[in-house]
């Protein structure tokens, strides 16, 4: 089985990296360009990072450690080491987590893009955001406010929550728009509430073309002037993560929420 390892910089960590490693042996081939399988140590960040690095291979199985703090998106915790390894001759569960197809149109071409938990989009320069927004290419609303975010279900944990958006049960396929403080006055009328919508919506939004749009794709950011639109909807595609066992979606939020 050829496997690579992405750690996040902190020493224990790269400790745990070590010890790894070793109880690895030579059994398994390290391969950085092609492997069966990539194991994460750090917390949910790294694990992102490793999905991210890897283009989102749906072929590749994905597996991580949680040396972090919630570690949400991570499967395995540090005293589980030696059960993992003996668990590779054998068979995990394996979860299947959802992701976002991001299409960017601007005046040099169309970016493509992917998001295990969310995409937010806002102006880059410190004032309200207005953005049309249309699903399936009918108009929704006329958007003003700080910022707007379409989150996955793996994703309805992470920043949607912390917004008072709707937890997915069980990562039921589906997409979530929420509202970074949006302006309602007699001048403007953004919706304030998350919408909920089912895996087959396209959800569109529309800058103007003046505004340079800072994006952040999983805490990952970057920024792109004259944005014709963006395009969101939930990849046909999915990731498989390892788990010993399946684990209920009522078990995982409390242990890792409250």
């Amino acid at each position: 089985m050829k496997i690579n390892i992405i750690s996040n910089p902190k020493k224990n960590s790269k400790e745990f990296e070590d010890i790894l490693i070793t109880k690895l042996d030579k059994r398994y081939q390290k391969d950085n360009k092609n492997p069966d399988m990539c194991i994460s140590i750090g917390g949910d960040g790294t694990f992102l990072y490793m999905i991210h690095k890897y283009g989102f291979n749906p072929k590749i199985k994905y597996a991580g450690f949680n040396l972090g703090t919630v570690g949400f998106l991570t499967s395995f915790s540090s005293d589980e080491l030696d059960r993992f390894i003996d668990h590779l001759d054998k068979d995990f569960y394996v979860d299947k987590y959802a992701f976002l197809d991001i299409e960017i149109k601007n005046k040099s071409g169309v970016h493509k893009y992917k998001a295990l938990n969310e995409i937010v989009l806002r102006n880059f320069i410190n004032k309200s955001s207005r953005f049309e927004v249309f699903v399936n290419d009918e108009k929704l609303e006329d958007f003003v406010g700080d910022a707007l975010m379409v989150s996955t279900p793996v994703g309805s944990s992470a920043y949607n929550y912390n917004l008072g958006g709707p937890l997915i049960y069980d990562k039921v396929d589906s997409l979530i728009l929420n509202a970074i403080a949006p302006i309602n006055n007699c001048s403007y009328k953004s919706i304030n509430n998350a919408i909920w919508f089912d895996k087959d919506n396209v959800i569109t939004v529309k800058p103007n073309k003046e505004y340079v749009i800072h994006f952040i794709i999983d805490g990952f950011d970057m920024t792109l002037k004259d944005v014709d639109y963006i395009k969101i909807s939930l990849s046909k595609k999915k990731l498989d993560v390892l788990r010993f066992k399946k684990v209920s979606y009522s078990e995982l939020i409390h242990n890792k929420l409250l």
